[in-house]
């Protein structure tokens, strides 16, 4: 979790993910060639339901590097015909820029 007030990070408690990334992408600046990429993030909810501890700004390691959440939670709903709740939320990430 990022405190941006007091520059400081802090660990939260490992959680369960899945990361789909989009391909790197090519940004041309007056300084030169820099990448980015963007995925989705689904993390597992907590065991009484809620959403993780996740919020806009906190940092996410995988192996393809450090990925920021951009953004709350999305697509937290339950299965429009059944009713079934699967037990995970979306979140937006971003690497570079």
């Amino acid at each position: 979790m990022t405190d941006d007030a007091n520059n400081q990070t802090t660990e939260l408690d490992p959680i369960d993910i899945v990361a789909f990334l989009s391909e790197p992408q090519a940004i041309v600046t007056e300084r030169g060639k820099r990448w980015v990429q963007d995925g989705i993030l689904r993390v597992r909810k907590k065991a009484d339901g809620s959403a993780p501890d996740l919020q806009d700004g906190d940092q996410v390691p995988l192996p393809e590097g450090v990925f920021g959440v951009v953004g709350g939670p999305g697509q937290n709903r339950v299965h429009s015909m059944t009713g079934e709740d699967f037990g995970w939320v979306r979140y937006r990430i971003r690497k570079g820029g």
